[in-house]
């Protein structure tokens, strides 16, 4: 307890020159009349410091006063005057001032005195206006009082309420007194203000070997191992029996399961298992009505209570969570476990985050249901299902009103795990979907719980990558990118090379034999020995007639031209095929030439009717006879064959080329209107006025 008695200093009257004592706690102070100062009063004022006369003139020093000696005619109270001594401020307080020629005097009101009327005859004081002991003041027409401790208002008649703010700590109730208090403290402490705890243990209340642990207004005893009771006084049977489990200094049986917080545990076969569901911040104002003790915030952190609407059906407990103290004296958000995507009103869905949304029926709801204590009802659900499938995965659930309702729950599930797996991915649906069966089908006891009118399960599954695979497939499609340049860069090197390869050949080829014309007429020759041997299947009556007449064999050579045309050992009446060249498809009636589509003309031509080929010619004869041979100049030997692409495709080229540097004398002839063999002995048209006669062979392929 706390008592002051105030002493009175101010008995003995120590201010002097009729100053007005005050007293204090364990001191005074004087109040000093005008004119002195100092401590007690003691010393006269220097009204000339700093010196009020002014042109020079000279001050001297009196009681609550002064005087000038004016100078070079100067005259009034301060010198500050030429013609008179009065003036408007030389006297205050309604006197009236009279110049004498040399001085002046003041006639004052019957209130005031003192050469300027300054000083009042009346104190306002005389009346005593102080109450409660206080000191009353002059100052001139008014008056002021100086309070006692403990007292305060213009006439200290109030009695300072000295319980404000509350002086006692730890729930000390506060009694006023005046200028004192008295706290009177609850168990357990104890002093002057309640702060200091009463050391139950002091005592040494426990026995057997027992640890002490001091509490508020109470102890426990830590008892070792087989000993149990309130001071350890008594045995303990349960520590023998097979199975039995130690936990916290309490035993429990084999298969018993308990509560701690909002979690289960259970000992099976001598080892202890609890479920790992996080219970909540913890409540930081504390409540008689709570059963549950409170949390002490750290010093970097301050009590924050709950919003009014976290209160569901007044009246409610308060509630408060510690939060920390950011720069700018702010308070920062709640120190969650869970991350921000997944917090009430904020959550996204995904593999490791899931929401559950409820309906209350608020009529239903019992008194003092706070959406933490419904929050914390559901945390024991989701802990009985963890300790029923023997699982202890680290699961946060999380709750808020849904924004912009006031009877709808949002709550949240998550993992605690730093890296969520698959397993505890599972587990958060799992436990989601369990929570919202046991309160859809009323699986519960609990009265807040039956309240719920509508339940909402929403979860997401998202396909899980490893991590790093971006980069992998990124990797994977750049390498393959590589390949392919190098592959097609490979293939144009080999390609080029090819070209390279065969274009040497063809200049080697052409510098030794003859160049591009040897080319072409190899070409001719190879194709020319082909369609001879074709024609040969054939049966030609010219031939035969022709080989009558014949003396001896002959020999013919188709040849390209480079070298002499003509080789046998007799003279052959029988035309000799020089060029087998095709000519231009046979058209259809209304066709242009070279525009049908089902047959070729080859043209066989002898061997002296090609002179531009560069072949060696016939010497002219002297003989005026011409030989067998020169009656045959102008023959044509034609052959007729079905158009096909392969052969086209083989031969177009080669004659294409050959028809460039040769030039022939001959006639078309339709063969579409001839007879499959036909002989024709009337020479053509042209050939008729020159008197050269020839012979046709037409075969029809």
């Amino acid at each position: 307890c706390l008592s002051i008695a105030d002493i009175n200093d101010c008995k003995l009257n120590p201010c002097q020159n009729g100053g007005t004592c005050v007293d204090k706690v364990n001191s005074y102070q004087c109040i000093c009349k005008e004119g002195w100062e100092g401590e007690i009063c003691g010393i006269n004022k220097d009204e000339c410091s700093p010196n009020p006369c002014r042109n020079n003139g000279s001050c001297t020093d009196s009681i609550a006063d002064f005087l000038c000696t004016c100078r070079d005619g100067w005259k009034g109270k301060t010198c500050n005057l030429k013609d008179s001594h009065c003036d408007r401020s030389t006297c205050r307080n309604g006197g009236t001032c009279q110049d004498l020629g040399d001085t002046y005097v003041c006639r004052c009101p019957l209130e005031w005195e003192g050469t300027t009327c300054h000083i009042a005859k009346s104190h306002a004081c005389k009346s005593n206006p102080c109450q409660n002991g206080a000191t009353c003041v002059n100052t001139g027409d008014f008056y002021s009082c100086i309070c006692k401790e403990g007292f305060e208002g213009q006439h200290c008649q109030h009695d300072i309420n000295d319980c404000n703010p509350p002086p006692c700590f730890n729930g000390g109730k506060c009694v006023d007194g005046i200028n004192w208090f008295l706290c009177e403290c609850a168990p357990g402490f104890t002093g002057p203000d309640c702060r200091i705890n009463i050391n139950e243990c002091a005592s040494n209340p426990c026995g057997f070997g027992s640890t002490c642990v001091d509490g508020i207004g109470k102890f426990s005893c830590v008892c070792p191992p087989g000993r149990k009771g309130v001071r350890c006084e008594e045995v303990e049977e349960m520590a023998y029996l097979r199975g039995a489990c130690l936990w916290k200094g309490q035993y429990f049986a084999n298969n018993a399961t308990w509560q701690h917080d909002c979690n289960t545990c259970s000992c099976v076969a001598s080892a202890v298992s609890c479920t790992q569901v996080w219970c909540g911040l913890g409540n930081c104002l504390g409540h008689p009505n709570l059963t549950l003790g409170s949390t002490v915030c750290q010093s970097n952190q301050v009590c924050v209570p709950s919003p009014r609407e976290a209160c569901l059906t007044p009246s409610c407990a308060p509630w408060g969570e510690c939060r920390d103290l950011e720069s700018g004296k702010r308070v920062g958000p709640p120190s969650l476990p869970a991350p921000p995507t997944c917090w009430p009103n904020q959550a996204v869905l995904s593999n490791s985050c899931a929401r559950l949304t409820l309906l209350l029926d608020k009529a239903q709801l019992p008194h003092g249901v706070t959406t933490e204590g419904l929050c914390m009802e559901l945390r024991h659900l989701v802990a009985s299902h963890q300790a029923s499938i023997s699982a202890s995965h680290r699961l946060v659930l999380l709750c808020d009103l849904k924004q912009g309702y006031n009877d709808t729950l949002e709550v949240t599930m998550s993992s605690l795990s730093p890296t969520s797996g698959p397993e505890e991915n599972r587990a958060v649906i799992e436990g989601i979907r369990v929570l919202g069966e046991f309160i859809s089908r009323k699986q519960t006891n609990l009265s807040a719980l039956t309240s719920i009118v509508e339940v909402k399960v929403e979860t997401a599954l998202i396909s899980e990558e490893k991590q790093g695979n971006g980069y992998l497939i990124a990797l994977i499609c750049i390498i393959l990118i590589i390949l392919f340049a190098v592959g097609v860069g490979g293939l144009y090197y080999w390609h080029q090379m090819l070209r390279r390869r065969h274009g040497a050949g063809s200049l080697a080829g052409s510098t030794s034999v003859g160049g591009p014309c040897h080319r072409h007429h190899d070409d001719e020759k190879s194709n020319n020995l082909q369609n001879e041997e074709n024609l040969r299947r054939y049966a030609n009556p010219l031939k035969d007639e022709a080989g009558s007449a014949v003396m001896g064999g002959t020999t013919s050579k188709v040849g390209p031209g480079v070298g002499p045309g003509v080789e046998g050992s007799g003279v052959s009446d029988l035309p000799r095929v020089s060029v087998v060249r095709p000519l231009s498809s046979t058209a259809g009636p209304g066709e242009p030439l070279g525009t049908g589509g089902g047959a070729e003309m080859l043209e066989l031509m002898d061997d002296a009717v090609t002179p531009g080929l560069g072949k060696s010619m016939p010497s002219q004869s002297s003989d005026p006879q011409p030989r067998l041979h020169s009656a045959h100049r102008s023959s044509q030997i034609l052959l007729f064959k079905a158009q096909s692409p392969d052969v086209r495709k083989n031969t177009a080229a080669t004659f294409d080329d050959a028809g460039a540097h040769k030039d022939f004398a001959k006639r078309i002839i339709n063969l579409k209107v001839l007879p499959p063999v036909q002989r024709t002995l009337q020479p053509p048209q042209g050939e008729r006025n020159g008197g050269g006669g020839g012979d046709v062979l037409t075969v029809i392929v």
